[in-house]
C-alpha cells in the first residue's frame, strides 16, 4: 500500500509541481504587468496633479503679483509722496482719488483703493470704492480710523518696508461687518526722511480674484484653493463651488485639512484617505506675511488606479486558462512518467517478506529500471545495515526510547522494557509523559524543545535527579541523555536512559562516611584543643600570679627572691616559646591586649602560630626579633605579626600566599609551602583578610583583619 500511495502521489506531485510552476510565472507576469502599469498610472496621475496644481498657482500667484505691483506703483506716486509729507491738500487728494478710479476700471476684482495716513490712529486719507461697474469717491465726512483693524495692526509687528498681503476677511464699515470676504495688500509709505507715514492698501473681492485664474480641471480631478485659515474653495471638472469662509455659521473644513496644517510651506504629493493629493504653496505664512494661500489637485485612489485594475483582470483571466490547460498537459505527462515506477511498486508488493533476499523487480530503459538494479546491487549491504541495527538496538544495556516530535513514543528496546515495565506494544504511540511523574511529565516537551535546538548529543539537567515512573507506580531515578535526528523528513529524539539506583545508593553511603569522618575530625580537633589549654593555662596562672606576689611583697623581697621570681617566669615563658616552635635565639615580644578579647581559640592560634614560625624559619640570621600585637575596631580584630628578616620583594606578595610556593629552596628550608596559603583560607572562609607590607629590604609586617563574632556551641574562648 505504501510503495502504491508513493506512485500516486508522484504523479499527482508531478502535476503540483507542474501547475504551481504555471501559476508562479503566471501569476508573477500578472503581478509584473499590474505594478508596471500601476506605477506608471501612479506617476502620471502625480505628474497631472502637480501640473494642474503649479498652474492654478501660478495663475493666483500672477492675480496676488498684480495687487502687489500695483500698490507699489501707486505709493510712488506724486500725490502719495505729497499726502505722506504734509497734512495734505484738496488739490493732491482729488489728484489721488482721480488715479485710484483709472486703476479700478481697469481691475474689475479689486473694490477699494485707499491711502491710509497714520496720524489719527491711521485715519483715511484718500478713498475710493467699486461698486458693480460704477466707482465713487468716499466723501471727507465718511472716512475712517482704521487703526484697530487687524490688516493695519500687523503693520506695526512687521519692521520690513515691504508689502503684504493680509488674511481673508469680510469688510468692515464704521466696525460693523459689511461685504464678501476681501484680500487686502498693504504697501508701507515713508517719508522723504524714511519714516513711516502711512499705508496704500488695495482691496479684492477674494471670490472674483480666484474665479479670474479658474484652473481648467477635468478627469477626476478637483482643485481647492486654501488658506492657513482654512478658507476653502473648489473646483471639479471646470465648475466653481462656493467659497466656504471660516467665520461662515456652516463653514466645514477642507477634505485635506491636515496637509495644509502639517505643511511647512513646501510642495509635496499625499496619499490621505481615499485620495492622492498634491499640495502647491502660493504665499507661504511667515514672519514677513501674515498670510498663507495654498492650492491643492486631488484624485480618488480608485480612479487613479482604475486603468491598472483593468489591466490585472485581464491579466489573471488569460493566466487562469493557461493554467487549466498547463495542468492537463501535466497529468498526461506525470502519468505515463510514473507508469514504471507504478510496476516496480506492484512487484514489491507481491513478493513476502524475506529477510534474506529481495523480490525480482521488473529492469525497464529509464530511472525506475536503474532503481531496480541499485536495489538488486544493494540490497545485501541494506539488509545486512538493517539487522545490525536492530541487533544494536535490542541488545544495548541501556534502556532507548525513541520519541517523534509530538512527544509520543514510537519505539524502545529490550532494556527499556525491563526499566519501565512495558511491554513495546503496550507504550508505543502513547505519550512520553506516562513514563514520567506528573510534575516532570508537565515539563518534558520544553526538554524535547531544548534538545531540538540542535543535533549534537546533550545532558538533560544532569545536576538534579530525573525520575521516571514503571508500570507498577514506582519511580526510579535516572539519567537521560537525548539526541536529535531526522527520519523520513521528520525530526526524531532518541533518549538513552540509565537506572542510576545503585550510584544513588553508593552517593548515599558516601555522604554518610564523609559526615562520620567530619565528625571525628571534630573531636580530634577538640581533643588537641583541650590539651593544648590544659597545658597552657596552669603556664599563665603561674606568670600572672608570680607578677602578683612580686608586687604585693615588693619591700620584703631579697635580691635573690626577685632572681627566683624572674627564673620562674623565664621556664614560664620559655614554654610558651616552645609551642611556638623558636629557635633559641629568637626574640618574641608579645604586646598587651591580647588578654582583653575573647573569641574561638582555633583557628586564630593556629595562624598566629603559623605566621611566628614562618617568620623564623625564614630568616635570614641566626637571631633575630618577632613582635605580635593585637587592636580593636568597631567590627574586627586586627592582628600584627611583625619581624626585622630579610624581607620579601613586593612582586612575591602574591604569590607566598598560593599553595606549595615558597621563595628559597626546599634544601635550604624545611617546609611544604602550605603554611601561608592554609593562613589565608583560614581568614577568607571567615570572612577577613590577610595583607602582607615589606619592602624586599629587610623586615616583614603580616596583618590580619578577624570579623568579630558571637560564640558558637561548644566553642572555648581564647584570651
Amino acid at each position: 500500500m505504501a510503495v502504491r500511495t508513493f506512485g500516486g502521489t508522484l504523479q499527482a506531485r508531478l502535476v503540483i509541481v507542474g501547475l504551481a510552476a504555471m501559476l508562479v510565472a503566471t501569476t508573477t507576469l500578472s503581478l509584473l504587468s499590474f505594478l508596471q502599469v500601476r506605477n506608471r498610472e501612479a506617476a502620471a496621475a502625480a505628474s497631472r496633479l502637480e501640473l494642474s496644481a503649479r498652474l492654478y498657482s501660478d495663475r493666483i500667484a500672477a492675480e496676488l503679483q498684480l495687487m502687489s505691483q500695483d500698490a507699489r506703483v501707486l505709493a510712488k506716486m506724486p500725490p502719495i509722496a505729497g499726502l505722506a509729507a504734509t497734512a495734505g491738500s484738496d488739490a493732491l487728494r482729488d489728484n489721488l482719488a482721480r488715479i485710484f478710479m483709472a486703476t479700478l476700471e481697469t481691475r474689475p476684482h479689486y473694490t477699494q483703493l485707499r491711502f491710509i495716513a497714520r496720524a489719527g490712529n491711521w485715519t483715511e486719507v484718500v478713498r475710493v470704492d467699486r461698486s458693480g461697474a460704477a466707482s465713487r469717491v468716499v466723501a471727507q465726512d465718511r472716512l475712517q480710523s482704521k487703526g484697530a483693524e487687524p490688516y493695519m495692526a500687523a503693520l506695526g509687528r512687521l519692521n520690513g518696508r515691504s508689502g503684504y498681503f493680509s488674511g481673508v476677511t469680510r469688510n468692515r464699515e464704521f466696525g460693523k461687518v459689511a461685504g464678501q470676504p476681501t484680500i487686502r495688500f498693504v504697501q508701507p509709505v515713508f517719508d522723504a526722511a524714511g519714516a513711516l507715514a502711512g499705508a496704500l492698501v488695495v482691496n479684492a473681492d477674494y471670490v472674483a480674484l480666484l474665479a479670474g485664474a479658474a484652473p481648467d480641471v477635468s478627469g477626476g480631478f478637483a482643485a481647492t484653493a486654501v488658506t492657513d485659515r482654512l478658507d476653502h474653495m473648489t473646483w471639479r471638472d471646470g465648475v466653481p463651488g462656493r467659497l466656504h469662509f471660516h467665520a461662515d455659521a456652516d463653514w466645514t473644513a477642507p477634505d485635506f485639512a491636515e496637509v495644509i496644517r502639517g505643511s511647512a510651506g513646501g510642495s509635496g504629493l499625499s496619499h490621505t484617505g481615499d485620495s492622492v493629493v498634491y499640495t502647491m504653496p502660493v504665499v507661504v505664512k511667515g514672519p514677513s506675511h501674515p498670510f498663507g494661500l495654498y492650492v491643492q489637485t486631488a484624485i480618488p485612489r480608485a480612479e487613479l488606479f482604475a486603468p491598472a485594475r483593468r489591466a490585472l483582470r485581464a491579466l489573471l483571466l488569460a493566466s487562469g486558462t493557461i493554467t487549466l490547460l498547463a495542468s492537463l498537459a501535466a497529468g498526461l505527462l506525470g502519468r505515463r512518467i510514473t507508469t514504471p515506477l507504478r510496476r516496480l511498486a506492484a512487484a514489491v508488493r507481491s513478493h513476502r517478506n524475506d529477510a534474506d533476499a529481495l523480490p525480482d523487480l521488473p529492469v525497464s530503459r529509464d530511472e525506475a529500471g536503474e532503481l531496480a538494479m541499485a536495489f538488486r546491487s544493494m540490497g545485501n549491504d541494506l539488509i545486512l545495515a538493517s539487522s545490525r541495527a536492530r541487533a544494536f538496538f535490542q541488545g544495548a544495556a541501556d534502556g532507548i526510547v525513541i520519541v517523534d516530535d509530538t512527544g509520543r513514543v514510537e519505539d524502545l528496546n529490550p532494556a527499556a522494557e525491563t526499566l519501565f515495565g512495558y511491554p513495546a506494544a503496550e507504550i508505543v504511540g502513547q505519550p512520553l509523559a506516562r513514563l514520567m511523574p506528573p510534575d516532570i511529565a508537565r515539563v518534558h516537551q520544553d526538554y524535547l524543545d531544548l534538545a531540538g535546538d540542535d543535533t549534537a548529543p546533550r545532558i538533560m539537567a544532569a545536576d538534579r535527579e530525573i525520575l521516571g515512573l514503571c508500570r507498577d507506580g514506582t519511580e526510579v531515578p535516572l539519567e537521560i541523555s537525548v539526541s536529535r535526528t531526522i527520519f523520513s523528513g521528520r525530526p526524531q529524539f532518541i533518549g538513552i536512559v540509565r537506572d542510576i539506583t545503585d550510584r544513588r545508593a553508593a552517593q548515599a553511603r558516601m555522604a554518610a562516611l564523609v559526615l562520620a569522618l567530619e565528625q571525628s575530625n571534630a573531636e580530634l580537633d577538640k581533643f588537641a584543643y583541650v590539651a593544648s589549654h590544659d597545658l597552657k593555662a596552669p603556664l599563665r596562672v603561674i606568670d600572672n600570679a608570680s607578677r602578683w606576689l612580686e608586687e604585693d611583697l615588693q619591700e620584703h623581697l631579697t635580691d635573690d627572691t626577685r632572681e627566683s621570681m624572674e627564673m620562674l617566669r623565664g621556664r614560664v615563658a620559655r614554654s610558651v616559646r616552645e609551642l611556638a616552635g623558636l629557635p633559641a635565639g629568637f626574640c618574641l615580644t608579645v604586646a598587651p591586649g591580647f588578654d582583653a578579647i575573647e573569641i574561638p581559640r582555633m583557628p586564630i592560634e593556629a595562624i598566629l602560630l603559623n605566621l611566628v614560625g614562618n617568620a623564623a624559619k625564614h630568616h635570614d640570621r641566626d637571631d633575630g626579633r618577632i613582635a605580635l600585637s593585637v587592636s580593636v575596631t568597631d567590627t574586627d580584630l586586627v592582628f600584627t605579626v611583625e619581624d626585622d628578616g630579610p624581607g620579601i620583594p613586593r612582586q612575591y606578595h602574591d604569590k607566598v600566599f598560593e599553595i606549595f610556593q615558597t621563595l628559597r629552596p626546599r634544601d635550604e628550608v624545611d617546609g611544604s609551602g602550605m603554611g601561608l596559603a592554609m593562613v589565608k583560607k583560614h581568614v577568607d572562609v571567615a570572612g577577613g583578610r590577610v595583607t602582607l607590607e615589606s619592602d624586599g629590604t629587610r623586615g616583614a609586617r603580616f596583618t590580619v583583619v578577624w570579623p568579630k563574632q558571637d560564640r558558637g556551641p561548644n566553642q572555648e574562648i581564647a584570651a
